[in-house]
């Protein structure tokens, strides 16, 4: 039993110290997306590489990074994920804090996410480029 409450207070040490480190303050903003300071996230590499979902909101596309895994998102685990942003500028200052490497995948899954016009497709990826991440573009 006393090693099954450590494990707890292991797992859920780890789990507040995952979620705490991205943020300072957290705030749901007009599109509904968790707003936060970019300039506070600190990704680090990801052994299965990073998902990147996009939607339109409104008049402008939302986007969503999430950890790479083996399995697909919901919507709700996508539009709700505390690493979102609305607009291409906003994107770009969060691949910007990618370590260089990284693996991007642009999912269009699921049924909510869409893709953009290709001119900012094009656009996203020649950023990813210069800043040597790799993208690439997921089709169901």
């Amino acid at each position: 039993m006393k090693n099954f409450s450590l494990l707890l207070v292991v797992i859920f040490g780890t789990v507040f110290i995952s979620f705490s480190g991205c943020t300072k303050e957290n705030k749901v903003n007009d599109s509904g997306l968790v707003s936060f300071d970019i300039d506070t996230v600190n990704f680090t590499h990801s052994m299965k590489g990073w998902e990147l979902y996009s939607w339109l909101d409104e008049n402008d596309f939302s986007y969503s990074i999430l950890m790479g895994t083996n399995r697909s998102k919901t919507n709700s685990e996508v539009i709700h994920n505390k690493i979102a942003v609305n607009g291409l500028d906003s994107l770009k200052r969060l691949l910007a804090r990618m370590p260089a490497g990284e693996v991007i995948f642009w999912n269009s899954y699921p049924e909510s996410c869409s893709m953009p016009n290709q001119e900012i497709i094009d656009e996203i990826t020649d950023f990813c480029s210069t800043r040597n991440l790799l993208l690439q573009e997921v089709t169901y």
